[in-house]
């Protein structure tokens, strides 16, 4: 499987290897006096290449690219310097999880609008449909809490086993490992499907969604 994450930084590197040898090129023409100018074709194509790069991984409107592409320019040396610091700190970013932030703040949207959902099933007297939306966003979401810690759960494994691996991990409190296997045990014995009992179980689900994932959520740019 590709390390998605290393190959953008790697990416990253490369730009910014790029960019050294082109600020070491214009610091020997600078310094010596030489009248030689700067490969411009060669310059332009790095910068484009740079902006490229930004814009597919944050974004036309992040701050790495809004910085990038509103730089004034002062001259090849000094320009070139501004525009490595750019995408060091992007890759720093990259670095400290950028994309599993991101990852997150998504999954956290969806889980969200998947619990809505279940809302409107139960008005509509779909109860049955609404469980199985309900549990599968709780399986998810323990499932992303776990990856928060570095662990990998075995999709074999069940709700109460999973839950007893992140208590043990001091990821959840023994009071939420006791509801997920309360909500286990509910869906088992179909005690879940009555309609009240199901209202009950969808607010705590919202709660633990928030609790556990929302709050780790951490925008980086």
């Amino acid at each position: 499987m590709i390390d998605f994450p290393q190959k953008v930084i790697s990416l990253f590197d490369e730009l910014i290897a790029r960019g050294e040898q082109i600020k070491e090129s214009c610091k020997k023409m600078y310094f010596t006096g030489a009248k030689k100018a700067v490969d411009a074709q060669v310059f332009e194509a790095w910068r484009t290449s740079c902006l490229t790069l930004l814009r597919s991984t944050f974004g036309s409107s992040s701050p790495h690219c809004d910085s990038f592409s509103n730089l004034k320019f002062f001259d090849y040396y000094n320009s070139t310097l501004l525009f490595i610091g750019i995408l060091q700190g992007a890759r720093e970013d990259l670095r400290k999880g950028y994309f599993y932030h991101k990852d997150l703040m998504l999954s956290v949207n969806i889980f969200n609008s998947f619990l809505t959902r279940c809302a409107q099933f139960v008005e509509k007297g779909e109860t049955g449909k609404a469980v199985a939306v309900l549990e599968s966003v709780i399986c998810e979401s323990v499932r992303k809490l776990a990856e928060s810690q570095g662990l990998s759960l075995d999709p074999s494994v069940n709700l109460p086993c999973a839950a007893e691996e992140l208590l043990r991990r001091t990821v959840i409190a023994p009071e939420t490992r006791q509801k997920l296997v309360d909500f286990h045990a509910a869906i088992a014995d179909s005690t879940i499907l009555d309609p009240l009992a199901f209202r009950t179980w969808l607010a705590w689900g919202q709660a633990f969604l928030y609790e556990h994932l929302g709050t780790k959520i951490v925008i980086v740019n």
